[in-house]
């Protein structure tokens, strides 16, 4: 009796080839999980770091664009600014979490959005009697609802300008 050779896989190797598509599979899933939890980081820290150097770019050029520093004495600090540019009244201050700005008579408006908590801010004038210099500082926190551990970051941000 011949033995007629069969085509056809075996369970042997059924079993073989499912099992590495089955690590190759856990592989991949984990490689892009792994990238997910990066791209989350990176946009974490984007969000603080360019929320945060906005804020700080706008505080100093209002600053430097202003003929007088008001409520804040030389050598004093506080948790509010108020400098006069054009007649017009400009306020910094904090509130529930947001750097506002206020001018004249409109309504304050918010400099960070809901994702980046603002805390810590204050304001401190260094300068002299007839050129005013302020320094500021605030701490800045992505909003973390989910508490994921790679979306943990904050920064302190500080800047000064002066009067021209």
């Amino acid at each position: 009796m011949k033995r007629k050779n069969k085509k056809g896989t075996s369970l042997v190797e059924l079993l073989i080839y499912i099992s590495i598509m089955g690590i190759m599979t856990a592989a991949i899933v984990s490689f892009i999980a792994s990238n997910k939890k990066v791209g989350d980081r990176n946009e974490a820290i984007s969000e603080v770091e360019t929320q945060g150097n906005e804020i700080v770019e706008i505080i100093s050029q209002t600053i430097r664009n202003s003929s007088t520093i008001t409520g804040l004495a030389l050598g004093a600090s506080a948790n509010q600014l108020t400098v006069v540019d054009n007649a017009v009244t400009i306020v910094f201050s904090l509130s529930s979490g947001k750097v506002t700005i206020k001018r004249g008579g409109a309504s304050a408006v918010d400099l960070n959005t809901n994702q980046v908590v603002i805390s810590n801010l204050s304001f401190k004038n260094f300068g002299n009697a007839t050129k005013g210099s302020i320094n500021f500082q605030f701490d800045a926190d992505y909003l973390n609802s989910g508490n994921r551990a790679e979306l943990n970051y904050a920064k302190t941000f500080s800047g000064s300008a002066s009067l021209r």
